[in-house]
This record gives C-alpha cells, sequence and structure tokens, in this order.
C-alpha cells in the first residue's frame, strides 16, 4: 500500500488507491515491508471492497494468499451488515471483461447484460458464515468457471478487537479453468477494517490449453481455452491424431484453418479432404473426398491414405508376427498389411526386428516394384501383355524371375503375340522380359542372343517387320535355342 510501489501495485491489483489511508493510531508496528505507513482501509458504509486481484487460470493451478487485518471497535458492537453484492458484480463484470474484450472475447456490457453472474455471486455471499461479535470482514476467493459460473469460493474472517492477524493459504489447488478472484472486505457498516500487505501468487500448473471439437474437428472455440502464460509455441497439432492445422499463415492473421495430412488436406469445416484419397479403390463406395468413412467418432486418418481404427491392434507401437502363412498368396496379403503398419509409423522395412519377417518383406517388397514397374511401362492397357508380365512368379536363392511358363505364353501363340513387337511401347515391354531372362538364366549362345537383340532392335524401327512372319519365326527360333525352351 506505500505509495512509492503505488505504479507497480496498480497493475496487478484493484481498488488500491480508492482505500490506502495512513494507519490509525493504535495499529501495530509492522516490519514486513519497510516503509509501512498505509494501509487499506474497508468499511459497510464506503468502500467494502478493498484491494484485489483477478486472475485467468487453469486447472491444476495452485495459489498462496498472504494478507494482515486489524481492526479497533472503541466499544462499538458490529452493525447490521451491508451485502457488497452490487460493488462485487460491478467489479468483476468490468475486470473480466476488460480481460476477455481484449482477446477477442466476451466484453464487459455483454457480461453484464447476460447476468450470468449475479446468480453464484449471491450465494457465495449468502453462504458466509461468521461470527456476528466481530465485523464482517474477510479474506475471499471466489472460483468461475470458463462460462463465468461460481462453482467453489472460500472466506476467512479478522481476528478479535485489535488482534493484528496474518492470513495464509498455501497451494490451495485449481480444479477448473476459469477465473479466480482473491479480495478483502467489509460489509459491517459501522467498524472501519485496515488490511495490508495483501499478496496473491500465482503457481502455474502443466495445463496451457484445453480443445474441444466437433465430431469433425472444427474447434469449438467458445469450450476450448488457453493460459495466459506466455512464452509458449502455439499448438497447432490438435485433432486427427495430432495432424498440423494450417493456421495464421497469411500476413493479416488469417489462414486456410485447413488441417495438413502428409497426402492431402482436410477441411474441418466440411468434413471433407479437397483432394482425392490415392487409395479410394479400395473403398470403392465412399466418395474419394470423405473423411474416416463418416465415422470420426470411431477411425482417423492422420496420413490422408485411408481411414485408421485408433483402436486397432495393426497400430500399436509394437507388433510381433508368431508365424508367416506357406501361401504365395497369404504371403502378398501380409505383405501389404505390414507395409500399411510401417506407412502410418512412418517406418521402413529395415525396422523390422524379426528377421524372417524382414527377409519375407524384402523379397515382396521387390516383386511389387517389379510389377508396378511393368504396369507402367504396358500402361495397363492391353489383356495380353498384362496376363504375360503378371503372371505367377517364381522364387530362387538370393531373389525371384519370371518363371520359364511366361516367356512360352509370350511366343506360344507366334505370330499373333509376337505381332505386338511392332508396337513401340509392346516391343519395349517384349524385349524388357527378355533382358531380364538373359540376366538370369544361362545363354547357351551369346552370339544367338545378340542377335535376337538387334532383330528387335529393328522391329522397333521399322514397324513392317512386326508383320513379317519371316522375323518373327526367326525370333521364336532363337528364343528356343537361346533359352532352351521348346516353344
Amino acid at each position: 500500500m506505500e505509495t512509492a510501489q503505488s505504479t507497480t501495485e496498480n497493475l496487478y491489483y484493484s481498488n488500491i488507491n480508492n482505500t490506502r489511508e495512513l494507519k490509525p493510531a493504535g495499529y501495530p508496528a509492522d516490519s514486513y515491508t519497510n516503509p509501512n505507513d498505509y494501509a487499506a482501509k474497508t468499511n459497510g458504509s464506503g468502500q467494502k471492497i478493498g484491494p484485489a486481484m483477478i486472475l485467468k487460470v487453469m486447472a491444476g493451478d495452485k495459489f498462496n494468499v498472504r494478507v494482515n487485518s486489524w481492526y479497533k471497535t472503541y466499544g462499538a458492537s458490529p452493525g447490521t451488515p451491508v451485502s457488497p453484492l452490487n460493488d462485487l458484480l460491478s467489479i468483476l463484470t468490468n475486470s473480466i471483461g476488460g480481460i476477455t474484450s481484449t482477446h477477442g472475447g466476451v466484453t464487459t456490457a455483454e457480461l453484464q447484460n447476460s447476468g450470468v453472474l449475479t446468480p453464484g455471486v449471491t450465494n457465495f455471499l449468502n453462504g458466509q458464515s461468521y461470527n456476528s461479535a466481530r465485523p464482517k470482514a474477510f479474506i475471499n476467493w471466489i472460483f468461475l468457471d470458463e462460462q463465468f459460473k461460481y462453482y467453489a469460493g472460500s472466506v476467512e474472517q479478522v481476528g478479535n478487537n485489535e488482534e493484528f492477524k496474518t492470513h495464509t493459504f498455501n497451494d490451495v489447488p485449481i480444479n477448473k479453468s476459469g477465473w479466480l478472484y482473491v479480495y478483502v472486505s467489509n460489509e459491517t457498516p459501522n467498524i472501519d477494517v485496515f488490511f495490508d500487505n495483501l499478496q496473491v501468487t500465482h503457481i502455474r500448473g502443466s495445463l496451457l490449453e484445453t480443445n474441444e471439437f466437433y465430431p469433425f474437428g472444427l474447434l469449438m472455440k467458445n469450450l476450448s481455452y488457453r493460459s495466459m502464460k506466455n512464452g509458449y509455441a502455439e499448438n497447432k497439432r490438435m485433432f486427427n491424431d495430432g495432424t498440423e492445422l494450417g493456421s495464421k499463415e497469411f500476413s493479416d492473421g488469417s489462414g486456410l484453418e485447413m488441417y495438413e495430412t502428409a497426402f492431402r488436406g482436410y477441411d474441418p469445416q466440411i468434413g471433407r479432404f479437397w483432394q482425392v484419397d490415392m487409395l479410394s479403390e479400395s473403398n470403392w463406395e465412399w466418395t474419394p473426398y470423405n473423411f474416416a468413412l463418416n465415422n470420426p467418432i470411431r477411425f482417423n486418418d492422420p496420413l490422408g491414405l485411408k481411414e485408421g481404427d485408433p483402436n486397432d491392434p495393426k497400430v500399436l507401437p509394437n507388433v510381433t508376427i508368431y508365424s508367416l502363412p506357406k501361401g504365395f498368396w497369404a504371403k502378398q496379403r501380409m505383405y501389404y498389411d505390414v507395409m500399411d503398419y510401417l506407412s502410418s509409423r512412418k517406418a521402413s522395412i529395415d525396422q523390422i526386428v524379426q528377421p524372417n519377417l524382414r527377409e519375407m518383406m524384402y523379397r515382396f517388397d521387390g516383386i511389387t516394384k517389379h510389377r508396378e514397374v511393368v504396369n507402367e511401362m504396358t500402361h495397363q492397357s492391353d489383356p495380353i501383355i498384362c496376363g504375360i508380365f503378371l503372371a505367377p512368379i517364381a522364387f530362387v536363392e538370393g531373389g525371384f524371375i519370371l518363371a520359364e511358363s511366361q516367356l512360352s505364353a509370350l511366343l506360344a501363340d507366334a505370330p499373333h503375340i509376337l505381332k505386338y513387337l511392332s508396337n513401340k511401347k509392346y516391343n519395349q515391354a517384349i524385349r524388357t522380359v527378355l533382358n531380364y531372362l538373359a540376366k538370369r538364366m544361362p545363354v547357351r549362345n551369346l552370339k544367338d542372343f545378340e542377335r535376337l537383340g538387334k532383330i528387335l532392335n529393328e522391329m522397333q524401327k521399322t514397324r513392317d517387320l512386326g508383320n513379317d512372319l519371316k522375323t518373327l519365326n526367326e525370333v521364336k527360333k532363337l528364343v528356343e535355342k537361346i533359352f532352351n525352351l521348346k516353344i
């Protein structure tokens, strides 16, 4: 209450200047501060509310309070208390509204017109128990939630006549995010009560914000709260398994307000992705723009590549495969399941611990990549060529090769199938298969293979050779001789 500290104290406390008085005669010496010439005077017929502080608090926070109180009755008995309801409502409305309005929240006028504070504050004042032989004067604190509704509070009455009492409370827990109002008061009209050295210490907990969402991820701003603690980065990883929200990226402070998954942008305002799902063919019955199969309560989609169930064992941090399937197609199905898991964890085959599973994954990864190259090369447009290149795979030690039956199928119907050699894209595909086999199967005569290569090159340059029966038959015989096949 000292004038030298007035500028600093008024930044944090209210009603400092309105209640500052020189200490009356008989006030005990107090060495807590030096100098210590002033105290806050409160009276039920005048300034009922003394120094006070309003704080924005979060669940898990704590606070400490310390204040001194003293009064002298001069032989008078405490008179009938005068309710501070209107004074308290006015101070709370102006204090809270002054803070929220500067952060885009409710204004002082809106808070006043709503009347939301009146029932709770009335209940708080009516619930105060006290010793009527002493002035009805307290150190008080009130808890309000984020909707400004009173949910808890406490008081401690001043001591006896001329008792210099120190009120101390440490580590008082705060159970809900909202507001804390700490103040001193005196409702007795005929006795002055003096308070001094009010100190409120806010001990912040670990909670910085709480977020509430509509089912498809749109933030409920009126139910999502932020701590007023400075110096921490804004959290943009909230909905959809911590997907980053693109917000405030423009120079004017606005943004797309879109969740940026690894492959697509998700708009929580419409509950749809902006781009087509690259895996949409696996869910052909759903729109390729859907999010979580329209069931965001159960599913999410942090990659933007097909929905995922957070409760599905496949997405647990560790998965153990106790046995591998024996059949080729069963192993292939497992390959795709494991790859989905690795993709969801942004992991690779190298990180698989089990040797047998890792080896199987390497083999099928090579097969899959080969098929993708062939599919792209043949454009997946001709059933004959697709049938040739998607034929079964034969495993050999150290890798895999195309089965001999594939090459037989390729040339068995010459010249019908070999006529595709006149087509540039098919010529390239067939030549690729022949070269692939030549590297992995014993070539009986290198000169014959070189001759075959020259013919294929000529057929690519001269389209008429693709219709020349003599040339096609020569290719057939060379292939039979080189690869020891009977076609």
